[in-house]
Parts: structure tokens; C-alpha cells; sequence
């Protein structure tokens, strides 16, 4: 502590060597200065106040050094007083204040307390000043290293060791200590302990302040108090310890306190050893004990008779000893002493015997001094503050011994070690004292420093006296008689007697007390303590009153804290008051105190227990007063402190007027929270919900209002001109290109995409107004879709006027209609002005069009705007305010709402969404109608409503649109909960539906609506948790990514739409075969698989790739280069035939007909009776075709490309076909409409030379037709076309160098006398064929074996009936067969040949089971499948044929032709197929298979 005081003074020494100086002179002598500090008190009290009473003392010896010239004749000691009190800070403040006058100052004598010494001793070393105490005793300044050059010149009491050693001499081993509250006695009782440990004794009693134990610190030690309680305590403890002697390290006031209570409690036979530093007549007081008693000055002096103190030695021994040592000459050390005290008495102050030792400083100093002038001459040393004056003045010191008043003053000690320890304390006596009714009586003495065995006995009649009344130098052997366990000592009576009622006995006392809670009465009994009042220990006097803030019952130890809620007012309470007492709810009542919280010291409410004062109590926290003065539960959106403390949550708002009606600003910031009434700036904070800004400002994003600036009316000026305009532009496109080719050409997929984005932007900005605050980043990606709803505070409208609400809301239904009205005028203005003589009624569908697409579009908007007057949310004060409108409040008309009027508003308006409900629920019931009379303009009109559907699905429409207006509505429930339930229950009874129909005309359609249902399903689900959750992070970033994919994936797929219509090189499909599947479905098989060989690209066929017929025409529209139509068979009379045809001319897809030797295109007269011819056309008005679009396509046929094929149909002629399809004159010109190309080109290919040719020539295939042949009817084209998709498939299997591959015999190819084997194929009527039957009679001459394949479904195998036909025609057939081979070159004649063996050959052919082979029907895999069953039938044994009649025949076994019998049903594909017979095998209701291996796995024996 002292290095501070150091750092303190530094500064202070350049100002003392300018002011220190030489002597000063005044008058005739040189005055030498020297500052005086002693405890006057008179400016801070204090403990000892005797500074005045010394200060007469120290007047006498400077009176009488100048008197005599102890100085010489030419100086004299001059004093300055200042008051040290007895703390540290008035002597630093005397120091300083010296420091700063004139310096010349040449010695410091004081000052009176150890404290003060301690804080100035190494100062005043620093400034070279010396320093004398007469009464700074405390052991603690011995240490030289601390205090250099620090002198007394009274005795410190450094060590207890004289009088333990005295102890031990008499035999006591066990002593008590108590010691008191300051660090004065610190070093006291270190030393104690060390000595006792080093005698052997026993410290049986250790009572005092904690912090003088070990391991403490002087911050500890200072801090703590001997009060009366702790006197008591301390007593009780050494009453228990039954010790001889009790060592006390107290003060005086702490002693009395001591010796009260020991006199109160009757203990005796003990010897009490004080410290010392007391005045004569420290006990000659009155010390009152709370609960204890008081003790009178004459009850203090008995109380403390006989105790010893061990003191130092303050005035000299020997009263006549000469003071001439200190210019006294004709004093002794008694005369002095006497005049002292006379002097003292009659000035009023009391004697004190440290006025000794105090003369002794003043002489001390003037002895040095007159060494230096006198004895040395050295008067030049005379320099206050010099460092050679001020080392000197310390040799002088250290070599001092005289007689002084207050004894004999040496320090020998130093002329060996100036830095030892104690090497500025005197070297003296120390005295034991004992009181002796009130008079202190000298027993002995010891020298300081102590040596063991330096006590020395004063007087010959020395002896101690004891409480029993013994008198000896050594106590009784017993003063502590044993009483029995329940009965104590009595120390009045001296005996044991038995505890009485109400006390208990102690067993460490040994004696009985009254227990606490109880107190001793007067009459000797103990008493309860009375309710208020409280007794803590046993044994008291009288209870104490309980302070206020507390309470206790009777018979109490102690004072309960008044709980928190209750207070006491008044001290002596025996119950604490409740502040609820006699309030409406009691427990919302509390006590509190505010207090500095926090390191910006804000002040808080805290609950206060221990209330002193009704004022303390209020709310409790999360309760407010209202108007009556109660307490009532804080309102949501108040954040109630405590007592009247509120302030506003963030996000709330009320008014000081009302502070319990709160209302909750939703959806911005623009109530920040804080103190009641608190808005937003530039808010106007009349308004409800702080919703309106101050006129002249608009809404800003922090929801605070600004300044409105120029551009600020840029975006709703944009809003009222530009969107319009575009929405109007759009209609004016549609208007000026009504069929063209743009309109024709878009996507479906396209438009039903961005139909269901809009609708899923308008959901996504209903989720915006349900009751659900939503958590960041979801808050941030849904905020921009309020704009969908027409928000129009995103465009600054209070920047153009638009303040009211009602002014907004008729804003919003005002802007839609003026849409509609714009549109309605660009629509007479272009019927004016470019319709080109067009009426009215010719185009009011495009504007019913126009205006439903734009309605359906925005339908969830304009519902939700409309009703928005319905959608009022809830606020904490139970009253509602529209979601939209912030200031309007629903249902009254207070605050000046208008809700009123647009609530009438609102359901006038709804009845045009509900209308427009009824309208398209009106229309989809009328589809079957219309589309049974072929009302095609029913369709264009209401394309808004059905346009998107697939036939059959129109209704679907309407739930669409209800679908719409239902989520559009769901801000008007009144819960979160309702709304999210609401809208799942309505979007899966949607989802349900649109699985079950998938009503898209689009495939992807459907799945992407698919999707976005469950999406949205799950978007909602997921809200509702919000409000469940405390912790909704992660949930908000799934709903997040959730929304995110919604987005993501619905504009993937537009843009996907766009780039399949207008991005992509080519379409998946080069050619669409539109043929008449009864008769042509073989010959477009066998052009698929041509045109799919020669040029390697997709050639669509309807058995191959149409799995829904509702996509049909999609097909030809988008998906397909050039429309084939096969011109055979009944093609033109083909509803879904000419419907292709329809939809490749209305979307410009390039078409070219196909045409055989004998087809025929549509005549004028068979298009005007079309629909009589063809009734079934009607159907097509489902697809939008009506039968003026379909006779305008048979006219427009005519226009189109075409190839004619001429011939029998072969492989040249297909080769030469798709040679002419591929030319460049062929390719589709995308970029011209079909009515602007050239005229069609027509090409003849010379099939018969070309047969002709590659027969000569091509001898693989003559090789081929030795060994085995394929017979078909030549006449009929699908017989033909399938025996060649036969052959094409045996060659891919066998390899085109294969020589058994059967080959299609054509006209004009010869037959050998070598065929092996024999294809049939089997159609219908094929076996009234002469060349037919030529070819079966040529392979039965020939022993060929045969394999009769069906290709027709319609082929019925011969019976009965059909033999006995062919019998009655035998004769006539054969005669065709024998005369058609003869003008043949290329066949052979026949010979031996019958009429009757022409059923015998076909009767042989069935014996064998068929294969079937359907090329009209099946699917290219299935194909593939039967051909490789062929494949294998062929390579397997088959029975032959031969030329027999009907009488040879009927004897022949049937197992010459093969076994025929009843078979267990196929156990695979394969054995499905080896046993095809009369039981067909037929794949039904099956997907087209993906491979063969998947053909024939799927084949099993429930479709034998």
C-alpha cells in the first residue's frame, strides 16, 4: 500500500526544493519550524480525541527549550498544529497543504494513530522531513523496510510472550483469545499463535472477526465490526471453555462490550489479559447490550475489576529524576508530570498518559538540534529539507538516550542495524497492570525488546487477586466445579442447580439458558418473545423489535423477511400486510424496487423482498394497473416490467389514452415498439395501427414513412397507363391474327403451363394473407407476390392522393374494370377499322374469349381483392381490422371506418366471380350437347373455359375455377389454423380429383399440376407448425426450397415448352402415317418399317405410339414433320383420319398423300354431304373441329403433295416411294404456310419394270424362292403387305444372306419344281384366289411342307360349310388356276390334278397349328415376338402336303399329318405361341411392350 503513497509524493519534491530553504527569521531569533499532528478530531470525529490534551504537553518542553536557550541565543522552535484525527486522509492533507507553504519546515512530530503514520512515514522520507510519533504504536510500523526512518518514542506491544510464559509457569496450558475488528492486531495474534505453538499451549478459544484467521487479506480484515451481538457470542463461547485466562486483543470500546456482557452472564474465576493503549478510566462507562442489558459505570468498574492490561510505560518511573536532558533544569520527571495534569484538568481535557511520550518527541528533537548548532557549530546543515540536514538529524536519532517525562528514551538497537527490525522503537519497559476497585495497580514489568525470563516483579507485596475472592501469585487449582447434565453453575450461588422452563441446557457450557426465541424476565423466568420482536441468542435480557420490512410471531428466534407481495410499515410487526389485500386478484400484486442494471446503468424493476413501505408494492411483472387502479394480466404485445412499467413489443401499438387495448401492426415495421404510443417515423400516430402515414409521405420498406419525391409517382402512373396497355396490346395481337398460323402454332403445353403458374403465384401470394407469420428467408420469397394481389401501396398511391381506404379499394375494383372497358373499345375498333366488313357477331367469340382468358387468369386476384373487405384479422384488444386496409376496423363504424360501405361494396361486387362460376359450370354441362350437334364455335367461344381439357374432362374447368375462388376467400377465416385447414382440405380434394381424371390435354400438364398441388399442400401443412415451434429455422428454409422447386420446376417446364415448339432442330417425329386401319393398317406397318430402315428416324403409327387418343391430334400438331395419309381403303371417311388431316392444315404441318394406282380423292359433291355420309364427324367438335373446317380440309387435300404408286406392291416400289418422300422437293417448308406452297408434284414410279429387274437380276432371291415361298393374295394389299413385313422380318432374323428365308412371290417370279417349304399367309377370301390356290396345289406336287400365318383378326378358320362350298367350286376354280398358270411363263403347269383335292390341300394346311401375326394390330415388339416364333416353327418339323382325293385323304391317318390334341394350358410365352391353333393367342388391354423378351413375358396362359 505504501509504493502508492511514494508515486504520490514524487511530485511532490521538485515544489519542496524551491520551497525549502534556510531558516527563517522573525525578530531577534530564527525561528525552526516543526509541524505537530495530533488527534484533535475537531473536523472528523474519532476514537481518541486527545490530540488538545497532549498538545499542553508538548507547549511546556518548547516553552522551555526557548526559554532557556537550549538553541543558543540566536534560535527558537517554532510549532504549527494540524489534526490527524486518527485516519489516514487528514494527515495527508496536512501534508500536502505543508508541501505547499513555505517549506521551511524542520521536523514532523505525530502523528497520533498508527493508520496516519502508516500513510505519511515514507512521504515525508521522500522529502527529507523527520518524523516522531508519541503514540503511533501499532507493531506493524517496526518493519524498516515499509517505514524507513520512522522513530517513537513510546513502546509497542510487539509480542504476548511475557505474559504466556507467565501462564505456563503457573501449569495452564489452555488459554482463550478474542481478538477485535481491525488490522492493528494482526500482527498481535500472528505472534500469538507462533508462541503458544512454540510453549506447547493450547488456544482452547478462538473467537473473532473471520478475516483474522490465515489466508486473509487487510481489505477483509478491515471490513469487519465487533458488535453487541458478536460480544455475546463471544461470551457464550468462553463461558463453555471453562479457561483459566482469556487473552484480549480489543480495543476499548470492543472491551467493554466484552466485560458488559460478562458481567450480565455471571462469569467469574477467570483472568482477563487486555491490550493495552487504554485510558485510566476506559471502563468508568455506560455500555448498554441490546436484549442483554445495560451496564452502569459503576456496574463497568466492577465488570472489570482485577482484569490485567498489558500497556507500555508512558511516564517515568522515577518521579524525581532530573529533566534537565530536555532544558528543564528545575523539573522532575513527577513535577512535570503533576503540572501536566493540573494544566490538563483546568483547560477541561482529560489526562492522558501518552503526553509523555509526546514531551519526549519535542525533546528528542531538540536535542538533535543543539547538537548541530551548539555541540557541532554546524549551523549550515540548517536547510530545511536538505538531504544533509535531514541524514544527520538520523544519527543524532539513532545515537539518542536521556530522561525524559515519559521515562528513559534509547535506541540502542540502531547504532547496530539502522534498517533492523525495531529499529526506531524505544527501547523500554512494558508494564502488567491490574484494576483494583477502580485503580491501577503496577504488578510487573518487562524491557522492550522481551527477553524469556525478563520479568521483573514491582514491589515485594506483588500478587493477583481472583473473582472467588483468593489473593496469591498463583490461582486456585479448581475454579470450575462439574454440575450434571441438565442443571448449570450458578456463579451467584456457586453451585449446580436445575434448568427451569423455557431454557435448555447446553452441554458445551455445561450450564442452562433461556433458549431463544425466549428472554430472562425479571423475576428470573424465560418469557417468550412477544410477536414483532425476536430473540436470536439464549440467554437475553430482552427480546428485539423487529425492524420494518419484517415480522415475527411469538416466541420467534429471528425476523422473517416480509415475503415479495407483502410489506411492513412499521417496526415491531408481527404479521407482514399483503399488497393484494382487498384487490380484485390478489396474486397479480407484488413488491418492487427499481435499480441500476447493466453496464450503461439502466434502471430495472426487481422484486423486492423485505418491503418497508406500501409504496413498494404494485404489478407483478406481466400485469399492469388499468384505469381502476387494479392489476390486470398485460395485454399481448405490452411488455408489462413491473409495477407501471410498460412499454411496447415490437410490432404493437396502443395510445397512453388506452393503453390495454393494443393493437397488432401486421405484416411491416412500421410499429418499432418502446414507449406506449410509439410510431414509426413520419407515421401518424392517430391513425389505428399506426397505418397511415403523415399527409405528403409515403410508406418506405424499414416501415418507417418519407418524404413523397418526384419518382415516387413514377410507379403508379406505370401501373394506371402501362399494364393496361400491355393487357390491351395483347388483346389487339390476339384480334389481329384470329386462326393465323402464330396462334395455331403455340404450345398447349405452353398455355395450360402458364395458366397453372399464374394460379400458383396467386396461391403463393394468398399464403401472404393467412394468419401465419412467417420466419426468415420464406417471409423475404413470398413478399414480392402481394404485387398479384394488387397491392397498391407497392406503387407510392399515397404520393397521388390516394389516402382513404375506401379510396384504395375503389381504386383496385375501378383498375379492373377499366381493363375490361379498354379492352371492349379496342374490340369495336377493330371490328371497325380492321375487321374488313366483318360483323359484330362474327367476332364477339374472340372478345368473350379474350375477356374469360383474362378473367380466369386473374380470378384468385380479383376474388381476393373484392372480398378483401371480408378478411379481417384479429388484434390483441379482441377487435378486427381488415388484413388489406390497416386503419379500417371491421364491423363499426368508430374510428372513423368505412367497413360498413365496403362491405356492401364487396358483395355487390362478388356477384360477378360468382357469376362467372355459374357461366362456365353452364358451359361445361353443355359440351355433350354441343358436341352431339357438332358445334365446333361453341367451342372456340368458351376455348377459355374447355380449350385446355381433354375431351371428356371439360368439367374439370369448373373445379379450376371453383378450386380458385374457394383459396381466394380463405383470408376471411378468422383462424390459422381454419385457413390452413381450409386450404389443404380444398387443394386434396382438388389433387384427389385431378389424379383421377388427369383432365390435361397436356401430359406433362397434368404432371406438373400434380406436383404443384402437393407442393402447395405441403407448403401450407408446413405453416401450420410455425405458430407450434419455438425453434422453426430449419422448417422455414424446407418450406423455403419447398416453395423455391414450385417455381423453379413450373418455369423449367415453360421453358421447356418453348423450346420443344420453337428451339428445336427437328421434331421427334419425320413422318405421321394417317391411314384407315381396317384397310390399310398392314400397308402402314410395312411403311413404318421401311421408312424407319431407310432413313433412321421416328415414324409414328398409332398402334406403336398413341397411348392416349385425347393426345392424338397433339401429335400431328407439334410433334410431327409430314402427315402421310395412306390413300387406301375408306381413309376420307375416317373422322379421326380427316381430323388429322384438319389439324396438320390449321397448324401448318406439312401433309402428302399416298397414293395407289386406284385411289380416289374426295369429290365437290361428297364434301357438300359430308356430314350426311358421315355422321360421326360431329365428334370432332369436341376437338374444336367443326364440319366447315373439315370440308374446307377435303377441299384443301387437293392442293397438297402426293406420290402415286403404280404396280403390284414390292420392295423396289417402296424404296422408290421413300426416295421420292425424302427428295429436297418433299421437305416441309415450317416457315410458309401449306396454302402458299407450289402445287403438288406428283410422282409415277414404273414398278413392274423395276420388280422385273431386281428379280432377273438378284439371284439371292431366286436362290431363296427355290426352297421356300411366302404365299399371299396379291389382289388384296394388306395380304401382300403383310406377307413382305413377314419376309422383311425373316431376313433381320436370318440375315440377308440367308438361302431359306422364304420369299413373297410376286406375278412375274417363276416357280420352281424344288419349294420346300410353304408360308401361307391367311386372309380373308384368300383361298378363292387362283394364284393362291396354284401356289398351295404347285407345293402339294412338290411334297413342300406348310405353315399357315394369320395376319387378319377377322380370319375365321374353314369348317364344314366352307368345304362343302369349295367342293361345289372345285370344278370352276380349278379351271381359273389351270388357265391363269398357263398365260404365265413363269409358273409351271400342273398335271394329275383333280377338283375333290382342292379341299383335301387346305383341309392339310390346318392340321398344323397357325401362327398369328397381326402386322394391322400389333405393336412393332409384338411383331418382333411372333416373327421369332415363325422363326423357329419354320426351323422345326412341319407336316407336308400332297395331292390326294377325298376318298384317299379321309383314310389317312391324322398322325401322317401331325399329331392334334387337347393340350394343358401354356406355361410360358413361347409355349403359348408353339401351340396357336383354333385357340388364338391375343395381347389385350396391355401397353405396347418395350422389347420382344418383354412381348413374350407378358403373354401368359390367361391370354391362351
Amino acid at each position: 500500500m505504501y509504493s502508492a503513497h511514494r508515486s504520490r509524493a514524487r511530485w511532490l519534491l521538485w515544489e519542496w526544493a524551491f520551497l525549502c530553504g534556510v531558516v527563517a527569521s522573525q525578530g531577534s531569533k530564527t525561528q525552526i519550524r516543526v509541524k505537530v499532528l495530533l488527534p484533535f478530531c475537531d473536523k472528523v470525529g474519532c476514537g481518541w480525541n486527545r490530540g488538545h490534551s497532549i498538545k499542553l504537553a508538548t507547549e511546556m518542553v518548547k516553552d522551555a527549550v526557548n526559554e532557556q536557550d537550549f538553541l543558543g541565543p540566536n534560535y527558537e522552535l517554532d510549532f504549527s498544529y494540524g489534526d490527524s484525527g486518527c485516519n489516514e486522509n487528514l494527515p495527508l492533507l496536512e501534508l500536502v497543504q505543508l508541501l505547499h507553504s513555505d517549506g521551511s519546515v524542520f521536523g514532523m512530530i505525530g502523528p497520533g494513530c498508527s493508520s496516519g503514520a502508516k500513510a505519511i512515514a515514507p512521504l515525508v522520507n521522500i522529502a527529507n522531513i523527520p518524523l516522531v510519533s508519541g503514540s503511533a504504536s501499532q507493531p506493524a510500523l517496526a518493519d524498516r523496510q515499509a517505514y524507513p526512518y520512522f522513530w517513537r518514542t513510546v513502546t509497542p506491544i510487539n509480542s504476548m510472550r511475557p505474559i504466556l510464559e507467565l501462564f505456563k509457569s503457573w501449569g495452564w496450558t489452555k488459554v482463550g483469545v478474542v481478538w477485535g475488528s481491525t488490522g492493528n492486531f494482526k500482527e498481535i495474534w500472528d505472534d500469538t499463535k507462533n508462541v503458544m505453538r512454540s510453549l506447547g499451549m493450547e488456544m482452547q478459544v478462538k473467537y473473532g472477526a473471520p478475516a483474522f484467521g490465515e489466508n486473509t487479506n487487510i481489505e477483509e480484515q478491515l471490513a469487519q465490526v465487533v458488535s453487541e451481538q458478536t460480544a455475546v457470542e463471544a461470551a457464550a463461547i468462553l463461558r463453555q471453555s471453562k479457561v483459566r485466562a482469556i487473552v484480549a486483543l480489543l480495543y476499548a470500546p470492543e472491551l467493554q462490550l466484552i466485560a458488559c456482557v460478562r458481567k450480565l452472564s455471571g462469569i467469574k474465576n477467570t483472568i482477563w489479559v487486555n491490550y493495552g493503549w487504554f485510558a485510566h478510566t476506559w471502563y468508568n462507562a455506560a455500555v448498554t447490550v441490546a436484549d442483554v442489558g445495560l451496564c452502569s459505570p459503576q456496574e463497568m468498574a466492577s465488570a472489570t475489576d482485577l482484569s490485567i492490561t498489558l500497556n507500555h510505560m508512558d511516564w517515568h518511573p522515577d518521579p524525581t529524576k532530573s529533566m534537565d536532558a530536555c532544558a528543564m533544569p528545575g523539573h522532575t520527571a513527577g513535577s512535570f508530570r503533576a503540572e501536566y495534569e493540573a494544566a490538563a484538568i483546568a483547560a477541561g481535557h482529560t489526562v492522558t498518559t501518552e503526553s509523555g511520550t509526546y514531551a519526549d518527541a519535542v525533546c528528542m528533537f531538540a536535542r538533535a538540534l543543539r547538537k548541530i548548532i551548539i555541540e557541532d557549530g554546524n549551523t549550515n546543515l540548517l536547510v530545511a529539507g536538505s538531504t544533509a540536514y535531514y541524514d544527520e538529524v538520523q544519527r543524532i536519532f539513532a545515537a539518542t538516550a536521556f530522561d525524559g517525562p515519559g521515562g528513559y528514551q534509547e535506541f540502542a538497537i540502531a547504532l547496530q542495524d539502522q534498517n533492523a527490525l525495531g529499529a526506531g522503537d524505544r527501547r523500554g519497559p512494558m508494564l502488567l497492570e491490574q484494576l483494583v476497585s477502580g485503580a491501577r495497580q503496577d504488578r510487573a514489568a518487562y524491557n522492550y525488546p522481551y527477553e524469556s525470563a525478563d520479568i521483573v516483579v514491582l514491589g515485594s507485596d506483588f500478587q493477583f487477586l481472583y473473582d472467588n475472592g483468593t489473593i496469591g501469585t498463583t490461582p486456585p487449582a479448581d475454579m470450575f466445579p462439574a454440575c450434571e447434565t441438565g442443571s448449570t453453575y450458578d456463579f451467584a450461588q456457586f453451585k449446580c442447580i436445575p434448568c427451569m422452563e423455557g431454557s435448555v441446557f447446553v452441554e458445551s457450557l455445561g450450564r442452562c439458558l433461556c433458549n431463544q426465541g425466549r428472554y430472562r424476565t425479571a423475576s428470573g423466568n424465560c418469557a417468550y418473545c412477544p410477536a414483532g420482536r425476536f430473540g436470536a441468542t439464549y440467554e437475553r435480557q430482552s427480546c428485539e423489535e423487529c425492524p420494518a420490512g419484517k415480522a415475527s410471531v411469538m416466541g420467534a428466534a429471528e425476523c422473517n423477511q416480509c415475503n415479495v407481495g407483502t410489506y411492513a410499515a412499521m417496526p415491531g410487526t408481527g404479521n407482514c400486510t399483503s399488497c393484494g389485500e382487498g384487490k380484485r386478484d390478489p396474486e397479480l400484486w407484488t413488491t418492487m424496487q427499481q435499480v441500476m442494471a447493466g453496464t450503461a446503468g439502466e434502471l430495472q424493476w426487481v422484486r423486492l423482498p423485505g418491503a418497508n413501505d406500501v409504496s413498494y408494492c404494485g404489478c407483478v411483472p406481466g400485469a399492469l394497473p388499468d384505469s381502476d387502479g387494479e392489476c390486470v394480466p398485460c395485454a399481448e404485445g405490452l411488455n408489462c416490467k413491473g409495477m407501471d412499467a410498460v412499454e411496447l413489443e415490437s410490432g404493437y401499438f396502443s395510445t397512453q389514452d388506452n393503453r390495454l387495448s393494443v393493437w397488432r401492426c401486421f405484416g411491416d415495421r412500421r410499429c418499432p415498439g418502446g414507449a406506449i404510443g410509439t410510431c414509426a417515423a413520419g407515421r401518424d400516430k392517430s391513425s389505428v395501427t399506426c397505418g397511415r402515414c403523415i399527409e405528403g409521405k409515403r410508406p418506405d420498406s424499414d416501415g418507417s414513412c418519407i418524404d413523397c419525391v418526384g419518382g415516387d409517382y413514377v410507379p403508379f402512373m406505370a401501373l394506371v397507363i402501362f399494364l393496361p396497355a400491355v393487357l390491351v396490346g395483347i388483346f389487339y395481337l390476339e384480334q389481329l391474327a384470329p386462326g393465323r398460323k402464330k396462334r395455331q402454332q403455340a404450345s398447349m403445353l405452353m398455355l395450360i403451363l402458364a395458366g397453372q403458374i399464374c394460379g400458383m403465384l396467386q396461391q403463393l401470394s394468398v399464403l401472404n394473407d393467412i394468419e401465419v407469420e412467417f420466419p426468415e428467408p420464406l417471409k423475404s420469397l413470398l413478399g414480392p407476390f402481394r404485387i398479384i394481389n394488387l397491392d397498391l401501396g407497392m406503387f407510392n398511391v399515397a404520393c397521388n392522393g390516394i389516402q382513404s381506404p375506401l379510396e384504395v379499394y375503389l381504386g383496385k375494383l375501378a383498375f379492373m374494370s377499366g381493363v375490361a372497358i379498354l379492352m371492349a373499345v379496342v374490340h369495336v375498333l377493330y371490328v371497325c377499322i380492321f375487321s374488313k366488313g366483318g360483323t359484330f357477331r362474327e367476332h364477339n367469340p374472340k372478345l368473350i374469349s379474350a375477356f374469360g382468358s383474362l378473367f380466369l387468369v386473374a380470378l384468385m386476384s380479383i376474388v381476393n381483392a373484392v372480398t378483401s373487405p371480408f378478411q379481417c384479422i384479429e388484434h390483441p384488444n379482441q377487435k378486427f381490422t381488415l388484413l388489406h386496409y390497416d386503419t379500417v376496423v371491421c364491423w363499426t363504424d368508430e374510428y372513423d371506418s368505412p367497413h360498413y360501405a365496403m362491405v356492401v361494396i364487396s358483395s355487390i361486387s362478388f356477384l360477378i366471380p360468382l357469376g362467372f362460376l355459374a357461366m362456365s359450370s353452364y358451359i361445361a354441362w353443355q359440351v355433350p350437347a354441343q358436341v352431339s350437334r357438332g358445334n365446333a364455335n361453341f367451342l372456340q367461344t368458351w376455348s377459355f373455359v374447355l380449350g385446355r381439357m381433354r375431351t371428356g374432362s371439360e368439367g374439370f374447368s369448373v373445379i379450376v375455377i371453383l378450386r380458385g375462388v374457394l383459396i381466394a376467400i380463405v383470408p376471411a377465416f378468422p383462424d390459422a389454423a381454419v385457413q390452413v385447414s381450409y386450404v389443404i382440405g380444398v387443394m386434396l380434394v382438388y389433387h384427389t380429383i385431378q389424379i383421377r381424371c388427369l383432365p390435361w390435354k397436356a401430359a406433362a400438364a397434368n404432371v406438373i399440376d400434380c406436383m404443384l398441388s402437393v407442393s402447395m399442400i405441403l407448403l401450407f401443412a408446413t405453416s401450420a407448425l410455425f405458430s407450434n415451434l419455438e425453434d422453426t429455422t430449419g422448417l422455414a428454409w424446407f418450406a423455403f426450397f419447398v416453395t423455391l422447386m414450385m417455381i423453379v420446376t413450373a418455369l423449367g417446364a415453360v421453358f421447356y415448352s418453348i423450346y420443344v415448339r420453337s428451339l428445336r432442330k427437328q421434331k421427334p417425329f419425320r413422318f405421321f402415317l394417317c391411314h384407315h386401319k381396317g384397310g390399310a393398317g398392314s400397308f402402314a406397318r410395312l411403311m413404318k418399317v421401311h421408312l424407319k430402315e431407310v432413313q433412321k428416324r421416328e415414324v409414328f403409327i398409332d398402334c406403336d405410339d398413341l397411348q392416349n387418343l385425347d393426345y392424338l391430334f397433339k401429335y400431328v400438331a407439334t410433334e410431327t414433320e409430314t402427315l402421310l395419309v395412306l390413300c387406301v381403303g375408306d381413309v376420307f371417311n375416317r373422322p379421326w383420319c380427316v381430323g388429322e388431316m384438319t389439324t396438320a392444315r390449321l397448324t401448318g404441318t406439312h401433309l402428302v398423300l399416298v397414293m395407289m394406282g386406284n385411289s380416289v380423292l374426295p369429290t365437290e359433291s361428297m364434301i357438300q354431304n359430308y356430314e350426311s355420309n358421315v355422321p360421326d364427324v360431329t365428334k370432332l367438335a369436341a376437338h374444336g373441329m367443326s364440319v366447315e373446317m373439315i370440308q374446307e380440309t377435303l377441299r384443301w387435300i387437293h392442293t397438297c403433295d402426293s406420290v402415286t404408286m403404280h404396280g403390284e406392291l414390292s420392295f423396289p416400289v417402296l424404296k422408290s416411294v421413300s426416295t421420292a418422300l425424302l427428295s429436297s422437293q418433299f421437305n416441309p417448308n415450317p416457315a410458309s404456310p401449306a396454302s402458299s406452297r407450289a402445287p403438288a408434284n406428283i410422282t409415277k414410279v414404273d414398278t413392274r419394270i423395276t420388280q422385273r429387274t431386281m428379280t432377273q437380276n438378284d439371284e439371292r432371291i431366286q436362290a431363296r424362292a427355290q426352297n421356300s415361298i411366302i404365299v399371299v393374295d396379291r389382289s388384296n394389299i394388306e395380304a401382300l403387305s403383310a406377307g413382305l413385313i413377314v419376309e422383311k422380318g425373316l431376313l433381320q432374323m436370318y440375315g440377308v444372306n440367308a438361302s431359306d428365308v422364304p420369299v413373297v412371290l410376286g406375278d412375274s417370279m417363276p416357280v420352281a419344281s424344288t419349294v420346300k417349304k410353304v408360308i401361307l399367309i391367311c386372309t380373308d377370301g384368300c383361298f378363292s384366289s387362283p394364284d393362291v390356290m396354284y401356289l398351295l396345289l404347285h407345293g402339294a406336287s412338290c411334297g413342300a411342307s406348310v405353315l399357315p400365318v394369320v395376319c387378319q383378326s377377322s380370319f375365321r378358320y374353314p369348317n364344314e360349310a366352307f368345304y362343302e362350298d369349295i367342293e361345289d367350286k372345285a370344278d370352276k376354280l380349278l379351271h381359273e388356276i389351270i388357265f391363269k398358270a398357263s398365260h404365265n411363263p413363269d409358273r409351271l403347269p400342273l398335271s394329275g390334278v383333280k377338283p375333290d383335292m382342292i379341299a383335301n390341300v387346305i383341309k392339310q394346311i390346318f392340321v398344323e397349328i397357325a401362327v398369328n401375326v397381326h402386322t394391322s394390330e400389333e405393336s412393332t415388339v409384338i411383331l418382333e415376338a411372333r416373327i421369332r416364333h415363325l422363326r423357329k416353327r419354320l426351323d422345326g418339323s412341319l407336316p407336308s402336303l400332297s395331292l390326294l382325293s377325298r376318298h384317299t385323304f379321309s383314310d389317312r391317318k391324322v398322325s401322317d399329318f401331325g399329331e392334334v390334341q387337347d393340350k394343358p394350358p401354356a406355361k410360358s410365352m413361347d409355349d403359348a405361341l408353339d401351340r396357336e391353333g383354333s385357340d388364338e393367342v391375343y395381347l389385350q388391354n396391355k401397353p405396347p411392350a418395350k422389347s420382344m423378351d418383354d412381348a413374350l413375358d407378358r403373354e401368359g396362359s390367361d391370354e391362351v
